[in-house]
């Protein structure tokens, strides 16, 4: 049983491996040790490690949220800028870092109006929590997941994407794999298993 469960974690792992660019996984990976190596403070690490996503919602948030899903939470900019050195010394990948403090300044552009949303669309972000450990205080994610993904809605049909993609101005995917960016431009997703 362990051994069945440990062949899907590594084919999970090469899956997503295969579909991150170039880089991005080894950066992740070597940054994330050598801030244990250097006892840095601050670093919380890639938003996709500190959330959930519904399963519903998980489609969605990779074709709408897609690299920002890897962005670095730290508590300050003076953590970025020592994330972002050590991402030079290790030669890594372009990363993307969102520093608390910054995240706490999003909190006064407000949140999206949802009221003119029917029963055939759901906002993305009601499917991305933050995970309880990272639920504190000192911690705040909800302005930040807001902000990423509070355009983006989840729609029952095609048609009903256009609509609010046109209309209303949301980027949305079907639950059909087909999204619609505000102003009504759309593509297809590609699926495997």
């Amino acid at each position: 049983f362990i051994e069945n469960l440990r062949k899907k974690i590594k084919k999970n792992e090469t899956n997503l491996e295969s579909n991150l660019p170039r880089g991005v996984l080894f950066t992740l990976k070597k940054l994330s040790a050598l801030v244990k190596e250097r006892n840095v403070k601050g670093y919380y690490g890639p938003l996709i490690d500190l959330v959930d996503i519904d399963e519903n919602y998980r489609m969605a948030a990779d074709m709408l949220g897609g690299n920002k899903l890897f962005g670095i939470i730290v508590d300050s900019a003076k953590t970025a800028k020592v994330i972002l050195d050590l991402n030079k010394e290790i030669q890594g990948s372009s990363i993307t870092l969102y520093p608390q403090e910054w995240i706490n300044d999003l909190r006064t552009q407000g949140t999206r109006d949802y009221s003119a949303v029917a029963d055939d669309a759901v906002p993305l972000v009601n499917g991305v929590t933050v995970k309880e450990e990272y639920n504190t205080g000192s911690l705040s994610l909800q302005p930040l997941l807001h902000h990423l993904f509070g355009k983006a809605l989840v729609c029952r049909s095609y048609d009903s994407a256009v609509n609010y993609a046109t209309n209303q101005n949301f980027n949305c995917v079907s639950t059909d794999g087909q999204v619609v960016y505000a102003g009504a431009f759309w593509t297809r997703a590609g699926r495997f298993d």
